[in-house]
């Protein structure tokens, strides 16, 4: 009788049990590296939102208050107390919980080279300026100013009407009244908004903190439903607290939420 050569029924269930276990670990491995890799993959994409919410922030912020090297306590002539709602609350809070930054274009600023009654020319028209825009007109030495208001523009002859009296030898600033919000969009994930228009996705929170000279009137970190006349004189700098949320990829009760913090120096830093 010819001997058969072979493994037993129970060496080929051992067999088959190790090789059951080892693919479950290759499994496991994959999918483990699988969900690092999404979950990096997230963390990356969440510090590229935050990096550019920053920067949308960061622009007006640093300008709230700078002339220039005027001093933002200069006497200004307005036709009614606008200029001291711009001036005294430049970050504030809106009805809805938005938070409204108003602060100059200092980019736009233009020389005003003539006046004529409430027409004034200048040497640029700065862009995006429209009819009912404010403006500051403030002299070369400091010495005065004006808040206005746009009437017409009239880009064939770089002139532009105010509704009031202008000043000869000074420096055009528009005004800037940006709101900045949270809203949801369309897939149910949050987004900041400008003015209405959709600008980094999976920021969920807003937080700044403004910093003075002062660590008595110390604002502390507030939310943006939390603002009133937290900003003055004596802010040297913002905090800018932002908690940001994966957008895609993960199970809802496995997204990724982080906090990144910035801090900007104003450019108006003297105590007035």
């Amino acid at each position: 009788m010819n001997k058969q050569v072979g493994i037993s029924l129970v060496e080929l269930m051992i067999s088959m049990t190790l090789g059951l276990v080892l693919t479950l670990g290759i499994f496991s491995l994959f999918a483990t590296s699988q969900r690092s890799y999404q979950t990096m993959r997230e963390l990356t994409q969440m510090q590229e939102n935050a990096y550019f919410a920053f920067n949308f922030l960061a622009e007006p912020l640093r300008e709230v208050g700078f002339f220039q090297g005027c001093p933002v306590a200069i006497n200004v002539e307005a036709p009614s107390n606008e200029w001291h709602n711009f001036h005294k609350n430049p970050v504030q809070r809106t009805s809805d919980g938005s938070l409204r930054i108003r602060s100059p274009d200092v980019s736009q600023a233009t020389n005003v080279t003539l006046v004529v009654a409430e027409t004034v020319t200048v040497s640029d028209i700065p862009d995006n300026l429209s009819a009912n825009d404010p403006v500051l007109m403030i002299s070369r030495d400091c010495s005065s100013a004006v808040f206005s208001r746009v009437s017409e523009i009239n880009a064939n002859n770089s002139t532009i009407t105010l509704n009031s009296d202008g000043l000869v030898s000074s420096i055009l600033y528009p005004l800037r009244d940006q709101v900045f919000s949270i809203t949801t969009n369309s897939e149910g994930i949050p987004q900041l908004v400008r003015d209405g228009d959709p600008l980094v996705t999976g920021v969920r929170d807003l937080k700044l903190r403004a910093i003075n000279h002062n660590s008595d009137r110390d604002s502390g970190v507030l939310r943006a439903s939390q603002y009133s006349d937290v900003f003055n004189e004596t802010t040297i700098g913002v905090e800018m607290h932002l908690e940001m949320i994966s957008e895609s990829g993960l199970d809802d009760g496995d997204q990724v939420v982080r906090t990144f913090t910035q801090t900007i120096a104003m450019r108006n830093r003297q105590v007035q």
